[in-house]
């Protein structure tokens, strides 16, 4: 991390700032990262700069943009890595993702955190944009509703954590409501005191679903390729 320019006290220094800024964790991660040859001085730089500015907490910040009356879409500026180059900057999501909308009086999420963003160790990008979400529509739903797919091209693992964690619940022998409670949205929704499951669909897949992974359907409940599920406040009543 020498740049010719500053002296070792003063790249110590840097160095200590921005771990203040981003923690330790990710500063080794990015020396870690780092293709040899990248200019870590600048990038450093740059972190105490926007962290001066527009504030950089944990190596990112989330901005909520209304899309529509019942529509805010979100963007990430921070900190990600491709594998080899770490940059500081907005990073792009696929066309969809990361908003939160009304819908028949519910507030739905649409969240995926890019790879390149764990990968940098980055965390906490779920929960600010699932609570700028709720604060945008606050009073203005009853529920919460929840979807966790199988998509082989939005999730590096073939589905959503959700799932995953609905489906291992399931396996130790949990209801449909006690296994949706496991999950992340279920997590942060019962934060904000929508903590009760009023509902949870099940979608079982066919041999179609997993031709490129299994001969045959695999057994239940790791066949399950949807769930749909909603959370109320206490006290709301439901109909469907």
């Amino acid at each position: 991390m020498d740049d010719g320019k500053l002296s070792v006290d003063e790249r110590k220094n840097l160095i200590n700032e921005v771990i203040g800024i981003v923690g330790s964790a990710i500063v080794s991660n990015i020396f870690a990262t780092s293709m040899k040859g990248q200019p870590l001085v600048t990038l450093f730089k740059k972190i105490k700069t926007e962290s001066e500015g527009k504030g950089l907490e944990g190596g990112f910040r989330i901005t909520a943009k209304l899309a529509s009356k019942a529509e805010v879409v979100f963007n990430y500026f921070g900190l990600h890595s491709n594998g080899s180059v770490v940059i500081l900057s907005d990073l792009k999501m696929k066309a969809g993702n990361n908003s939160a909308e009304i819908k028949s009086g519910s507030l739905e999420f649409n969240l995926i955190v890019h790879e390149n963003v764990t990968r940098i160790g980055v965390k906490g990008v779920g929960t600010k944009m699932f609570d700028l979400g709720f604060k945008a529509f606050e009073g203005k739903f009853d529920t919460i509703k929840a979807l966790w797919v199988v998509n082989k091209e939005l999730y590096k693992k073939g589905m959503s954590d959700n799932l995953r964690k609905f489906i291992d619940a399931k396996k130790e022998g949990l209801s449909d409501e006690d296994a949706a409670k496991k999950t992340w949205t279920y997590s942060m929704s019962a934060k904000k005191g929508y903590d009760r499951v009023v509902y949870v669909g099940v979608t079982q897949g066919g041999p179609e679903d997993f031709s490129d992974v299994y001969t045959g359907v695999p057994p239940y409940p790791e066949n399950i390729i949807r769930v749909d599920a909603e959370f109320a406040l206490s006290g709301i009543t439901v109909s469907y």
